[in-house]
């Protein structure tokens, strides 16, 4: 079994920060990753922390970008960015993860993290979704290289690699944003 986490990326004031956690009585270790950028670790339940609508209510602030990250037993990464309580762009590090599920007449389904619906896997898409570097640079600081963003994004590796990876391209600290609340808790 390999690494799984939820993480909030707040570019913005502290402040704002403490407002939308307190708003929405949310528990949660925020740690900084760069200069007023944050990172959002909350506690969730089974091992899993809901972070989208966290990210959305973080987001609101003037000039305030977010980002949601999702990582997954090592096997993919997804990131929603929002600006102004609104989902911005969204990334999938594989179109091809799939679930399965039923039709109402039992028929097997095979549903993607974009929920698509494919009836074999030989329909499913495979690759990175959403690999676009110019979308992460707000979350960034100082000069962001796009095209070695870009080349991440669309790589191959693990998915905790990629974030780490991606991470300090925008020249973050990306301990912080790799953390379980547990862990986050002890940091």
């Amino acid at each position: 079994m390999g690494s799984s986490y939820q993480t909030v990326l707040v570019a913005g004031e502290r402040a704002q920060v403490r407002r939308g956690l307190w708003w929405g009585l949310r528990p949660a270790v925020v740690l900084p990753v760069g200069e007023r950028r944050w990172a959002v670790v909350p506690r969730g339940r089974h091992g899993y922390a809901e972070t989208a609508g966290l990210a959305r209510r973080l987001s609101l602030g003037a000039g305030v970008w977010t980002a949601r990250f999702e990582v997954f037993d090592s096997d993919f990464l997804t990131a929603e960015i929002y600006s102004g309580g609104q989902a911005r762009h969204e990334y999938h590090s594989d179109q091809g993860y799939v679930i399965e599920d039923f039709d109402e007449d039992g028929e097997e389904l095979l549903v993607d993290r974009l929920g698509r619906v494919h009836r074999d896997f030989g329909d499913v898409v495979h690759g990175p979704y959403g690999a676009d570097p110019s979308a992460f640079a707000p979350l960034g600081l100082g000069e962001i290289d796009l095209a070695a963003l870009g080349a991440v994004l669309s790589g191959e590796a693990r998915a905790e690699d990629r974030h780490h990876e991606l991470l300090h391209l925008l020249n973050l600290t990306p301990g912080p944003l790799q953390m379980t609340y547990a862990e986050a808790l002890r940091a």
